[in-house]
């Protein structure tokens, strides 16, 4: 068994998706539209991984709505492969006013992790 994709509610759909392209390894598929509702919809393929994130916006949908931390996804990781790519994402991240909660470091089980929170405050875990 494997996690085909997670799926983010997001409230500013564009905001999302360039930044997700811009600093890790995904490709924007085809943008679905409902005219008539003004939903929105895109998965972020990953070419080597298979691994896929969806975007999904609702414009019914409210920031008093968009809780974070308290119930749903607590956060999710991305493998990025090399030490290297983390501390330099990382790195980027940080200088281009990011918040990141931790930094890179070794964890208790012997991998390398950083936590940051994405544009809409989504925790993301990077790690290798």
């Amino acid at each position: 068994m494997k996690i085909d994709h997670i799926c983010l509610n997001v409230l500013d759909f564009e905001k999302e998706k360039d930044f997700y392209v811009a600093y890790f390894p995904l490709k924007a598929g085809k943008v679905y539209e409902n005219e008539k509702s003004g939903w929105a919809d895109c998965y972020l393929l990953s070419p080597s991984e298979g691994t896929k994130i969806e975007l999904l916006h609702d414009p019914l949908m409210q920031e008093s709505d968009h809780r974070r931390g308290e119930a749903g996804l607590a956060h999710f990781c991305l493998s990025l492969g090399s030490k290297k790519a983390l501390f330099e994402i990382t790195e980027k991240l940080d200088k281009d006013g990011y918040t990141v909660l931790s930094l890179p470091q070794k964890t208790g089980e012997g991998y390398y992790e950083a936590v940051f929170l994405d544009p809409e405050g989504n925790r993301v875990e990077l790690a290798v």
